[in-house]
């Protein structure tokens, strides 16, 4: 019991650093003037191509095919030729049997081919069918593989 103790009192002691005790009105003044300052400066090409170049483009649909992923990695393919002076995505992110579909058929520069672990997202197995999953991707050197740090928290 002592220990819950601790933990709240952290917690009270970081929070009561802010102000915490604000209302709809407030938080709708501070955000209107976030955006009447900050839009305007930061809704530039250089800004949006910077955006675009860090996205993990996903496709996690449990309709998804060989088929439907090549459809997908050849758009990212596409790319390229219609927006030569544009940054792709950083990275196309599928289920771990697509990896290989995929490797096939990226064609794109600079574009990492990642998976999910785990049996993410709904990670509704035994943990060790989730650590034998990210254990056999890891090994393949091919890919980095996003939300491990959702399989090793299940294990600390």
């Amino acid at each position: 019991m002592e220990t819950n103790n601790i933990n709240y009192n952290k917690y009270e002691t970081t929070l009561s650093k802010y102000n915490t005790k604000i209302n709809d009105h407030e938080i709708k003044e501070a955000v209107d003037a976030l955006i009447s300052k900050k839009v305007a400066e930061n809704h530039t090409k250089e800004i949006e191509e910077s955006i675009y170049s860090c996205i993990d483009l996903t496709t996690l649909n449990y309709t998804d095919n060989d088929e439907s992923i090549i459809k997908f990695v050849e758009k990212i393919n596409a790319f390229e030729n219609e927006y030569p002076n544009q940054k792709n995505v950083a990275a196309v992110c599928v289920y771990p049997n697509f990896v290989q579909t995929v490797k096939n058929t990226l064609e794109a520069d600079n574009v990492t081919i990642t998976c999910v672990s785990g049996s993410f997202p709904s990670s509704q197995t035994f943990i060790e069918v989730k650590v034998a999953e990210t254990a056999s991707l890891i090994s393949w050197s091919l890919i980095f593989v996003l939300y491990l740090d959702r399989v090793v928290s299940y294990l600390l």
